[in-house]
């Protein structure tokens, strides 16, 4: 769930001086209508290296297709769609995330 204390933790670095006006420049550079302005799909079966992808199964922001699309490119990608979870899968399973990478990086 999506908290006020979450929220307020995920906007207190956009106080840092200029933070607001920098990001405000990179969405307008980057952000296009229905796409973004960078595509790094092609390039992702070169990476020959295990690569771990989590998503949020309810990510509006990045939908979980994407995610999908980017692990079929790789070679060696393990995925994982948390099914509960949108956005901030870091904030919001924190321990999950945690135990994932470490048995990732394990491994």
């Amino acid at each position: 769930a999506v908290t006020d204390e979450l929220v307020a933790d995920c906007l207190a670095p956009l106080h840092a001086p200029h933070a607001l006006d920098a990001f405000a420049r990179w969405l307008r550079t980057e952000l296009l209508p229905h796409q973004t302005r960078t595509h790094l799909t092609s390039e992702l079966a070169a990476l020959d290296l295990p690569v771990l992808l989590l998503h949020g199964l309810h990510d509006l922001m990045v939908p979980v297709h994407y995610a999908r699309r980017a692990a079929a490119h790789l070679p060696r990608a393990r995925l994982h769609v948390f099914p509960s979870a949108g956005h901030l899968v870091p904030r919001e399973f924190p321990d999950e995330v945690n135990a994932r990478i470490i048995r990732f990086l394990a491994g």
